[in-house]
């Protein structure tokens, strides 16, 4: 998944899980990149939960450690320990993220899957170099929870890892691993019950971390140059539309 998001999350959308402390400048965060810090759900130490700032990946570490793979969580000796420590569970808040579809992305998928996939003009305009965004979100609003890893390294810097699993039917359109070329999907819980099975260290990996159908999740385009570093934050969140052409004037 992702190397953009978005966390536009009202506080009171939170009010289900109960928090025990909440970070009055963690939520709404409108831009989210790999460098930036991530509205996190972790345990407090006493029982309860809190909703704090986590780095997206290990800040120490020379491998990328933004994703971790769901079926590789209880075979890696970097996530398997933080899976089996209640403590090393976590879960990223998110509204939106944000894929680039690209002229790999095409390659990764073939030509005729991704036109099906995205139509024949994404693709050409991939193809000429372009980059062109998608959003994704939950169809019915609400916050996204994504099952997550973390720890604290030796400058007491919180970090989390976005869990990964085989994309649903709405990310597969999208997106694809840049190295395998499989299609992958951020790790969405669906409900408070499935975040309070996750961070209470259920190992039912399967029946927690699963991909998402169309019932689910929905994509769209984002409008053209919606990323560019001077564009309105929320420009990202509506759908494109071609633009409209401006009538020759005549007088």
């Amino acid at each position: 998944m992702c190397n953009r998001a978005a966390a536009l999350v009202k506080p009171e959308a939170l009010g289900q899980l109960k928090l025990s402390a909440f970070a009055t400048d963690v939520l709404p965060r409108p831009n989210i990149s790999l460098t930036d810090p991530m509205p996190t759900i972790v345990h407090d130490g006493h029982g309860g939960l809190k909703l704090v700032n986590a780095v997206w990946g290990n800040p120490n570490s020379d491998l990328s450690t933004a994703n971790a793979r769901d079926d590789r969580l209880e075979k890696s000796n970097t996530w398997k320990p933080l899976l089996e420590r209640k403590d090393g569970r976590a879960v990223v808040v998110l509204s939106h993220g944000f894929e680039p579809f690209t002229k790999v992305t095409v390659g990764q998928m073939g030509r005729a899957v991704a036109i099906r996939n995205v139509g024949e003009d994404v693709v050409k305009e991939a193809e000429s170099g372009k980059t062109v965004w998608h959003g994704i979100k939950r169809r019915d609003g609400q916050p996204m929870f994504i099952a997550a890893l973390t720890d604290v390294d030796a400058q007491e810097r919180r970090w989390a890892t976005l869990v990964t699993t085989q994309a649903g039917p709405v990310f597969e359109r999208i997106h694809r691993a840049k190295h395998a070329g499989e299609p992958r999907e951020i790790a969405s819980l669906r409900n408070v019950e499935e975040v309070h099975a996750w961070m209470n260290g259920s190992m039912d990996i399967g029946g927690l971390v699963r991909g998402s159908g169309p019932d689910f999740m929905e994509s769209w385009r984002c409008p053209t140059d919606c990323m560019k570093k001077d564009a309105d934050p929320l420009l990202k969140t509506k759908p494109w539309t071609p633009a409209v052409q401006p009538q020759r004037k005549l007088f």
